[in-house]
């Protein structure tokens, strides 16, 4: 909870367009298939423990004894998706930021959902990508910021397909009027971020947007990283684990949706 509140209460620093444009351009790390045909797109928003893009030496992060489950995670997920014929593009949020965590509000949502903006809007100029076919995959603290993106994205020069948000934070969010597809993945036991505040921040939302929700009983935040112990202390007074059903299920929708069906 006191997370959540740092992520609302912290101050964003004023920035231009073009100053995050830059800054995206020099942290958004490409996953593309060997392959001369035009590909599907997926932009990755990591969660606050950002990732591990070059060795274990760059797992520790903030010090949190979970931050190495999650920043590996992000990257293998990115090769996963990548090895199944998508390119994706992690956006590094934290380097572009200059910071190693996000976790006690470091990078604020709000400014989460500017590198978003901009990374779909460079994305979705690369020829290499099929503009009807490109998406955002948000984690946690990225779920929170692509929550908040999803107004700003309402424009022809950026479109998506559909917005995915697993285990995202939803306080502070406010509602939007943009028709975008919106799928949230949500877990019961998920004391970071809670699935009640989701769950009532979607029925605030008028009936006729398309947004989804599915949640998974006995699941906690990070439900989806295989190389986590069913539950694991943040060292923060919250916890973390994997739920294999819950994290097949999910993919599984998410694959759905990814493909169109």
């Amino acid at each position: 909870r006191l997370l959540c509140i740092l992520l609302i209460l912290f101050p964003v620093t004023p920035v231009s367009a073009q100053d995050i444009s830059e800054r995206v351009e020099g942290n958004i790390v490409e996953f593309l298939p060997e392959s001369e045909s035009v590909l599907p797109g997926i932009i990755a928003i990591p969660g606050c423990s950002g990732v591990s893009l070059n060795s274990p030496a760059t797992d520790r992060g903030g010090g949190s004894p979970t931050d190495p489950f999650f920043r590996r995670h992000f990257p293998r997920m990115a090769r996963t998706l990548r090895d199944e014929g998508y390119g994706v593009f992690l956006v590094d949020y934290h380097s572009a930021e200059g910071v190693v965590s996000a976790c006690l509000g470091e990078v604020a949502p709000s400014r989460i959902a500017e590198y978003i903006v901009a990374a779909v809007t460079r994305v979705a100029a690369d020829p290499r990508v099929d503009i009807d076919r490109l998406f955002v995959i948000g984690w946690s603290l990225g779920g929170a910021g692509l929550l908040r993106a999803v107004d700003l994205l309402n424009s022809d020069a950026t479109p998506l397909a559909a917005a995915i948000a697993v285990y995202p934070a939803c306080a502070g969010v406010q509602p939007w009027s943009h028709d975008l597809p919106v799928h949230l993945f949500l877990g019961e036991s998920d004391d970071i971020t809670l699935a009640a505040t989701c769950r009532f921040f979607v029925e605030s939302l008028p009936q006729r947007l398309p947004v989804s929700v599915v949640s998974y009983p006995d699941a906690r935040h990070g439900f989806d990283i295989e190389d986590a112990p069913p539950s694991i202390s943040t060292g923060r007074g919250t916890t973390i684990g994997y739920n294999r059903a819950a994290a097949e299920d999910a993919w599984k929708r998410i694959r759905e949706i990814l493909s169109g069906r």
